[in-house]
């Protein structure tokens, strides 16, 4: 047995993607269904069809998804590091709260 824990990668989040989408398609159009059926056989059966045609013919799509990944965390990592929001955030969340106070306390007052 493998100690490794399991990864969510992009073939489990298409495939739940796409069962969540056939509950919704069953639940929508035909309402009187099974729930057993509708919420338990038919999501499991099409993520795992799913995951066998993602496994079987697109073998890059965990490594696209993973590039894409590191693409997106770095960019967002940059631009949060570069706007010095780190230094700007403190005053602006205490003028916040006590604009809050404020118009909390107003409410009562009249």
């Amino acid at each position: 047995m493998s100690s490794q824990p399991t990864t969510f990668n992009l073939e489990y989040i298409l495939s739940v993607g796409l069962a969540l989408t056939g509950v919704y398609y069953i639940q929508s159009n035909y309402p009187n269904t099974m729930p057993f059926i509708k919420f338990f056989v038919i999501p499991f059966l099409i993520a795992f069809i799913a995951l066998t045609i993602f496994n079987g013919l697109l073998k890059n799509l965990n490594n696209i998804g993973q590039k894409a990944f590191n693409f997106i965390e770095n960019k967002s990592l940059n631009s949060i590091e570069s706007s010095n929001y780190m230094q700007v955030f403190p005053p602006i969340m205490a003028v916040f709260v006590i604009f809050m106070i404020v118009l909390y306390n107003l409410k009562f007052i009249s």
